[in-house]
């Protein structure tokens, strides 16, 4: 479930950068909340890596190898490096 937010937001920040529509930018301001509030362990600052139908996390571990914080992670890069033109680095 985290990789199809993940690519939610890829795909959103690539379509704003490619054609500069601000919708696009709205778009990206509803996707990016949903993916932090859904995901986002506030207990222990990690990601969940699946949700059941209701938005609760399926599980409370947080490793796997399919590690969620490593999806999200690339996907605010990418959020980054496109909206900002730079790495995110110089963003936080």
């Amino acid at each position: 479930m985290q990789r199809v937010y993940s690519e939610a937001l890829i795909l959103t920040i690539a379509l704003l950068r490619t054609t500069r529509r601000l919708s696009y930018r709205q778009l990206l301001f509803c996707v990016a909340p949903e993916v932090l509030s859904r995901f986002h362990d506030p207990d222990y600052g990690d990601y969940f890596e699946t949700l059941d139908e209701s938005c609760q996390p399926t599980h409370t571990y947080e490793g796997s190898a399919w590690k969620a914080a490593y999806h999200l992670t690339q996907a605010w890069w990418h959020v980054a490096r496109n909206l900002y033109d730079t790495d995110m680095t110089c963003v936080l």
